[in-house]
């Protein structure tokens, strides 16, 4: 931190740069989506507030394009309410183990007239699910075939398995990349990233410009500095062995099937009305989860409640919840006279 801002410190003009972020810290960036399996230059990409940030400019930029657009019918509650904000239709798609479906895509495009697809192929939230390289190739040749826009929200990007590509990387001309520095290291030093189709670079700068004009250099220095030093591979190790921890103890306690694939979340699916329930209960006995009206759009097929993992600040706390969870698994709803 204290070289991040010696380094400021003698930046010209007062440290005021790009807006989209100096060229020097962009190229960290880079480096390091680089060893998440993205190859970037760094002059493509810019830098914003957090994820949810570059959600909302991505779906500000596609709005003039096409107010429609495609989502799973669970999805993360922040770009549902970015979406919602810019005036979008949602049109909820089924899922399967893998993720989106392709054949519901085609029917959000080609029936329901969707020109845009908000995705999150890596621990989906609040699904949890990976999405496989064939499944990830053959959405991405129906988007190159009818000209979708696509917002890959890759968060989780320290999750993904190595050899799975990013949509990105699958079409670049078609996708707005987002991740963030939160889920990744700590929200005390969030940042974001949006790489957008290079026809839309302008424009989604203009979007920063109005909104924000910058973000501010300091966390973006620290950042750097980290990401210089290779220290953000030590990082993601970290995070995967807490991680596997965590949903390894979830697994067990909630009875859950076992997975080798990482997520911060679990998703335990079941009827509306049941899961609505079970988030009410969880709130009398002092656990916030997260409730089905907050994931679920439209009648989708995948009600549920999300759990997640990362909050509880110790291993023991987390048991100790999971503990109180469990008994509301399985709880037949009362009648209703």
């Amino acid at each position: 931190m204290s070289e991040a801002v010696r380094q400021l410190a003698s930046e010209g003009n007062g440290g005021y740069g790009e807006p989209s972020g100096m060229l020097h810290h962009r190229a960290a960036y880079a480096d390091w989506i680089g060893r998440m399996g993205t190859v970037v230059d760094p002059s493509a990409l810019m830098l914003t507030v957090n994820a949810q940030h570059a959600v909302d400019m991505a779906f500000s930029d596609i709005a003039s394009q096409t107010k429609v657009l495609a989502v799973d019918s669970a999805t993360y509650p922040g770009a549902s309410a970015a979406a919602r904000l810019r005036g979008f239709q949602l049109v909820p798609m089924a899922t399967d183990e893998d993720g989106t479906r392709p054949d519901e895509l085609l029917r959000a495009i080609t029936v329901h007239r969707a020109g845009a697809y908000y995705s999150m192929p890596t621990a989906h939230s609040p699904l949890g699910v990976h999405m496989p390289l064939p499944r990830r190739e053959q959405i991405a040749e129906i988007c190159m075939k009818h000209g979708i826009l696509v917002v890959e929200d890759d968060a989780c990007v320290p999750l993904r398995k190595a050899g799975i590509t990013s949509l990105k990387s699958l079409m670049p001309d078609n996708v707005f990349y987002v991740t963030s520095t939160a889920k990744s290291f700590s929200p005390l030093f969030t940042s974001g990233v949006t790489i957008p189709p290079r026809q839309r670079f302008q424009s989604t700068l203009g979007i920063l410009v109005a909104t924000v004009w910058s973000v501010a250099p300091l966390t973006s220095a620290i950042m750097a500095r980290i990401f210089d030093e290779r220290a953000d591979v030590v990082f993601a190790e970290r995070l995967r062995h807490r991680t596997a921890e965590r949903l390894a103890l979830a697994q067990d306690l909630l009875d859950l099937p076992a997975s080798d694939e990482l997520s911060f979340h679990v998703w335990i699916p079941m009827p509306l009305v049941s899961a609505e329930r079970m988030a009410r209960r969880c709130l009398d006995k002092g656990i916030r989860i997260t409730p089905p009206t907050a994931t679920v759009v439209g009648p989708g097929d995948r009600a549920g409640v999300r759990l997640c993992l990362g909050a509880p600040p110790t291993l023991d706390r987390l048991k100790d919840a999971l503990m109180r969870i469990a008994p509301f698994r399985h709880e037949t709803p009362e009648a209703v006279v």
